[in-house]
């Protein structure tokens, strides 16, 4: 047979490092790390934990070959970091989350070093020092020792674990539930980030859904103008760009307002506003949001239908204002 010694498959050779990384010379913040004696399993925790991070953009790993036990990590990421940086983090974030898990389904026994308090409502005996664990976790004030001796010395005191005070899920079941939907999440992001790569056009719910490490509205100084900046409002597109951009024309402190769609495939818009030295552009347009709120407030009242011929006359009455033109 060709197959190789089983043995072969976990143990690294000698002289080979476990990990060895290779920068890509082509493109900027782009490098491959090769782990030895690894497959499937640890190469999909490590791009999932990666896909967390928000300066990656891209991650993936794949088998050079059936024959070859090693995986091939390729990481891009942003300008803010680099694939060292996501990697080391990503490895951290993993080795804490496991000792985590660890903890949790740890067996602690009664003793003087690892005291246990019984809730009053479930009778489930919980350990003091496990306040860290979700699904057995304390209250902060139970975290000293002063209060823990009041609980040992009043027998009148109710305690409550977190199970019975709703601070946690209810059960294996619930907590299952919210590991499968963390995981839906993810494969969406990953979803997107492959058809993006592959040049494919989103799917409708890639273009409206945010990621929830990203804010809706971001705000960037410019170091170069005085007076100038730059803000990236998420998931929109031209509709809300142009009336924030002929808003703002209306300010007489504003010197410049733009707005641009960086790329077809990233739905998100730059606002880009300069004003005078009477304003600044976080006024600009804090100040452009709110009259715009007002307007598109008020335009809802004037069409509001409150009975037969009303519709007109809330037109009338709107553009009598002068709040709009025909």
């Amino acid at each position: 047979m060709n197959a190789p010694d089983r043995y072969e498959r976990f143990v690294v050779p000698e002289g080979t490092k476990k990990v060895s990384y290779e920068r890509d010379t082509k493109i900027i913040n782009a490098a491959s790390v090769t782990i030895e004696r690894e497959e499937h399993t640890i190469g999909n925790i490590i791009r999932m934990q990666l896909h967390r991070d928000e300066n990656v953009l891209f991650a993936g790993y794949k088998l050079p070959h059936p024959l070859q036990y090693k995986i091939i990590v390729r990481i891009h990421t942003t300008g803010r970091s680099d694939p060292m940086q996501a990697y080391n983090q990503a490895i951290n974030d993993l080795d804490r989350e496991l000792d985590h898990l660890k903890k949790s389904f740890e067996v602690y026994r009664d003793s003087e070093s690892t005291p246990m308090v019984c809730c009053d409502i479930c009778q489930r005996w919980l350990h003091r020092h496990s306040d860290n664990i979700r699904f057995v976790s304390l209250p902060f004030a139970f975290r000293s020792d002063e209060k823990y001796h009041q609980f040992q010395v009043d027998r009148n005191l109710q305690y409550q674990c977190p199970t019975c005070r709703g601070e946690c899920y209810q059960g294996l079941e619930a907590a299952v539930q919210e590991l499968w939907k963390r995981r839906n999440i993810a494969d969406r992001d990953l979803i997107a980030s492959l058809r993006a790569a592959a040049g494919l056009p989103p799917i409708q719910e890639e273009i409206f859904a945010r990621k929830r490490t990203l804010s809706r509205v971001s705000y960037e100084r410019d170091t170069k103008i005085i007076n100038a900046a730059s803000f990236t409002i998420e998931r929109e597109e031209h509709t809300i760009g142009n009336i924030i951009r002929m808003q703002l024309h209306r300010d007489e402190n504003v010197l410049f307002a733009g707005y641009k769609l960086p790329h077809p495939l990233q739905y998100k818009i730059i606002v880009r506003i300069h004003t005078t030295s009477q304003s600044s552009p976080m006024q600009a347009y804090n100040q452009a949001i709110n009259d715009l709120d007002r307007e598109l407030d008020h335009l809802k009242n004037a069409f509001e239908v409150c009975g037969d011929g009303e519709v007109f006359k809330g037109l009338l009455m709107y553009i009598q204002d002068g709040s709009f033109s025909l």
